[in-house]
């Protein structure tokens, strides 16, 4: 499933997560990749959302956007 951008409450603790990227796709649709899956097997690529806990989850220092 896909959250738009500003869906803080259905994406979790992956908006404010270092390791997160957000991937929009050629029809708009936005997902969020963990970066952490590459280095460690046990993370998904794509977690379900919302993401309310994480052990891997590291803040990250700059805000997302609005």
């Amino acid at each position: 499933m896909t959250r738009e951008p500003g869906d803080r409450d259905g994406v979790g603790l992956c908006l404010r997560c270092a390791w997160m990227r957000r991937i929009v796709s050629r029809r708009g649709s936005h997902f969020y990749l963990c970066g952490r899956h590459r280095h460690d097997p046990t993370f998904r690529k794509y977690p379900p959302l919302p993401v309310l806990q994480c052990r891997g989850f590291d803040p990250n220092p700059v805000p997302p956007p609005e």
